[in-house]
């Protein structure tokens, strides 16, 4: 599934440059609006991911080992 979503973005990102390219978009370099898109979307989407396992995801010690009696039956 991963590298199926890489493929998609490589190739439409290829696609983002060869636009640019015939329809002589101004920029500093051909493809320059699909690299800032890309590179934004990576650092918004990478971003996100460090900041939730920093302040959202629970520390693996968390939950207490010794549990009561009636939840020890609850797990099996």
């Amino acid at each position: 599934m991963r590298s199926r979503a890489v493929i998609v973005t490589a190739v439409l990102f290829v696609v983002g440059i060869l636009i640019d390219v015939v329809t002589d978009a101004p920029g500093y370099f051909p493809g320059y609006a699909a690299a800032i898109g890309l590179g934004g979307t990576l650092v918004l989407g990478l971003g996100s991911k460090w900041l939730a396992g920093l302040f959202i995801q629970a520390p693996e010690d968390y939950y207490p080992l010794d549990v009561p009696g009636d939840v020890e039956d609850l797990r099996g």
